[in-house]
Parts: C-alpha cells; structure tokens; sequence
C-alpha cells in the first residue's frame, strides 16, 4: 500500500494515511452500508455509554456513530498523526463528546479503559497485526467490554484456497472501479487504487505489513475470547464485518 515512508506502528506510513484519506470513498466498497452496519450493532440498553474506536482513521465511523447514538461517548485512537488530524476536523461539532488520542495497536499499554465500553469497533485495521497478536487484542478488548457490549471488526481477510483468492481480487477491483465512477464520474479511484497496490487479493508479493487472518480462525478467537453471538454481518472482495458479545452477568 504506497512507498513505506515514514513508518509507524506496524509499517504504515503518512503517506498511506495521506492516500487513505484521498481515495477511500473508493477503495472501500460499501462504505456507507458498512458504516451503517457497524452503528446498528452497537446495543442500547446498557449502562455504558462509552464507544471505543481503534484505528479511527479520518473519523467517518466515529462520526457516523456520534450522529446515530446521541447519549454515547467515543473514544478514538490512531496511531497517525494525518488521520487524527482528520479525525478531529470531521468531529469538531462532537468535540464535547468524543476525545481523539494516539495508540500503538499493537501494545498492551492501552487496553484498559477507566469505564467498561458499550461497544469496541474497528474497519480495516487489525489485519496488520501477525496472528498471535490478534488473538490477545480479541482477548483483551474482550475482557474490557461491558456485560451485553459487541465487539465490531470489519477487516481485510485472507481466503482459505486460490480460487477464492482471485474472486477476492476481481471483486475488490470491480467494486473499486463501480464507486469511482459513481462518485466521481470517471476510473481515477481505480487507477490510484492500481497504482498503490491496494489490492492485496491480487498480488503475487503482497505488501509484508498486511497479515489478514482466515475469517473462521477469527471467529473461533471471538469465542475462545469468552464471546457469544459471534457472527458475520457482511462481505465483499475479501473484507468481512463480524462480531461477538460478551455475555451479560
């Protein structure tokens, strides 16, 4: 995914949050749906009102949820500088209900929140994590959430034989190509989109900062992590939104 410039955690650089924040109107099929989906699965009726987002990258789910729950509070960390940026912009009317700050993913340091959350959500990141590490970032999140509270993931996976992997590629590029004409008149999305190497489903050396996991391992980490309910809400190109609960005491 772009030239690995001024890395951070996990090899993701500004330059691909630069890229991300450009094209991802594009490059992410079904955004609004996803994002809409990601809202209706946070629960209500439960105490918490806290929401925690990892990797919130320039704010549109942050945002998307802010809009829909009007008694929640969100918690959004990054690890880029750009993107909190963007964040931060794009919630400036939420300012009093939202606090943005920096998180390295990949630490433990972080995974213990002040209040148990309602929700934890997260779209397109954790597949930068190997897959040990996923599995305690699933442990941990958790152990952290409310009784009755989801976590959320939609991510990039990796399909289980090479058939299913050139299916991935075609649809992530047809879906690249449909939302850049749609939204911009003309293939530019797809040209940026070819040009940066974002399909990782097509290529024969896949950038080494993309690690996705099968989507059933991770579902059994959900359920070895104590979580019930776990299921699958959405798929396309090789990406997944899925999700479990932690059972109510």
């Amino acid at each position: 995914m772009g030239d690995r410039l001024e890395k951070m955690d996990e090899g993701w650089t500004e330059q691909d949050s630069t890229t991300f924040l450009r094209d991802a109107e594009c490059f992410v099929p079904e955004r609004e749906l996803l994002v809409e989906s990601v809202c209706r699965l946070i629960p209500i009726g439960i105490e918490s009102d806290l929401v925690v987002e990892l990797c919130c990258g320039d704010g549109a789910l942050s945002e998307a949820i802010l809009d829909n729950l009007e008694r929640v509070r969100v918690l959004a960390l990054d690890a880029s500088d750009v993107m909190l940026e963007a964040c931060r912009q794009r919630t400036e009317r939420y300012k009093h209900r939202i606090t943005i700050g920096r998180f390295d993913l990949g630490s433990p340091d972080w995974r213990k929140f002040a209040q148990s959350p309602r929700a934890i959500v997260s779209t397109f990141a954790i597949h930068h994590l190997p897959d040990n590490a996923k599995r305690r970032l699933f442990r941990d999140m958790a152990g952290q959430l409310a009784p009755g509270g989801v976590l959320a993931i939609a991510d990039l996976i990796q399909p289980s034989n090479e058939a299913s992997t050139r299916l991935a590629a075609w649809q992530w590029d047809e879906a690249v190509k449909e939302r850049s004409i749609q939204l911009r008149g003309d293939l530019s999305g797809f040209a940026s989109f070819r040009a940066e190497r974002w399909n990782h489903h097509a290529l024969e050396d896949p950038d080494p900062i993309d690690q996705p996991a099968r989507l059933l391992d991770q579902l059994r980490w959900l359920s070895e992590a104590g979580l019930e309910s776990v299921d699958v809400h959405w798929s396309k190109g090789g990406m997944s939104l899925f999700s479990g609960v932690r059972p109510p005491a």
